[in-house]
């Protein structure tokens, strides 16, 4: 028995290094989820304000091809269309852009054929891309949207045509 003493403080403190090690170890484990969980916040949140600036610019485009009759708004007209103003977003890129102006083919054919407003003379005036980077924290996301402009030389009907959104972060 005289060989034995002290044995018993020996294991508890063994015994309590390891629980504190498994303690640590769970709390490093828990700070970790909680910071992808922040960066999947923000990522999200940067995603989402870009999807707003590209729709934002969708508005004021259509806004401004409403307003300007059979004509195509000017370079200076694009480049006042402005990001929306959101709370902790910061846009570090944002532009509208005309990307292929009047590739149409002309009146009296159009190139848009088919049932309603649109059918006959109507033909492809312009090519926008709306694309918009927005930043939340150090989380960045970019949407792109492409914006077509349909025009009918017959009625003088308009269109704008949403196609292609992609995203990319």
């Amino acid at each position: 028995m005289r060989n034995e003493r002290g044995f018993a403080l020996v294991m508890s403190l063994f015994a309590l290094m390891l629980i504190t090690v498994m303690a640590l170890a769970l709390m490093v484990l828990g700070m970790q989820q909680i910071a992808i969980a922040m960066n999947w916040r923000d990522h999200t949140r940067a995603l989402y304000a870009a999807e707003a600036g590209t729709e934002s610019g969708i508005a004021a485009l259509r806004g401004i091809l409403d307003g300007a009759g059979n004509a195509l708004p000017d370079q200076a007209a694009l480049a006042a269309i402005a990001p929306p103003a959101l709370v902790d977003v910061v846009f570090t890129s944002y532009s509208v852009v005309l990307l292929v102006p009047d590739h149409a083919c002309p009146p009296p054919d159009g190139c848009v054929t088919g049932p309603g407003q649109f059918s006959g003379n109507s033909a492809e005036k312009a090519v926008y891309v709306i694309r918009a980077t927005a930043e939340v924290r150090r989380a960045r996301a970019t949407v792109s949207q492409e914006v077509r402009y349909i025009h009918n030389h017959s009625n003088g009907n308009h269109a704008v045509v949403l196609r292609g959104r992609w995203s990319q972060s």
